[in-house]
């Protein structure tokens, strides 16, 4: 559940605030969509042409699982409640990663990889020094905003290495 109180992010005890875009309202989940249909057409085109099995099913088969899984495994997005962070994932729906509230010590908001390519994400510190480094895609700066304001609320310390200001979503 949310609650909106003087701008601000009021977390219930029962829900969770999902903190996500859908996936054709960003670059990536376009590309890999797009990409997917591409593939599935030249397996079609190859059949109706009358190549073998290889051309027409394993090698878009293989090329198609390939992007699926590189550019799906970064479509990750971070539901919050009061007592927990739970990162999941917008395609693999079995990922559920759970960390208490208070086993959090920060979480650093930042661009993961050294290309100019490399994606944001949120990494994860926990009190035993655990880190932990997840890629948000599909995320843009203002939803990266919403959950430093909600992070921040529940007390968690947030590091921004974006340069995220309130000014900017006004």
């Amino acid at each position: 559940m949310e609650e909106m109180k003087n701008d601000q992010l009021v977390l219930s005890n029962k829900g969770f605030v999902d903190f996500k875009v859908g996936q054709l309202k960003s670059v990536v989940g376009k590309f890999l969509w797009l990409t997917e249909a591409l593939i599935l057409t030249i397996g079609i085109i190859e059949i109706v042409n009358g190549e073998g099995m290889v051309n027409a099913y394993i090698i878009p088969l293989i090329l198609g699982l390939g992007f699926f899984i590189l550019y799906t495994s970064k479509m990750n997005y971070v539901r919050l409640s009061k007592d927990e962070m739970t990162i999941k994932n917008n395609v693999f729906i079995t990922k559920n990663v759970v960390y208490k509230i208070s086993v959090i010590k920060e979480v650093i908001i930042e661009r993961i990889g050294n290309s100019k390519r490399a994606k944001y994400g949120v990494t994860i510190l926990t009190n035993d020094l655990k880190r932990n480094s997840y890629a948000c895609s599909l995320f843009n700066r203002k939803t990266f905003f919403d959950l430093k304001t909600g992070l921040i609320e529940l007390g968690i310390q947030v590091i921004d290495n974006m340069g995220l200001t309130e000014e900017e979503f006004k």
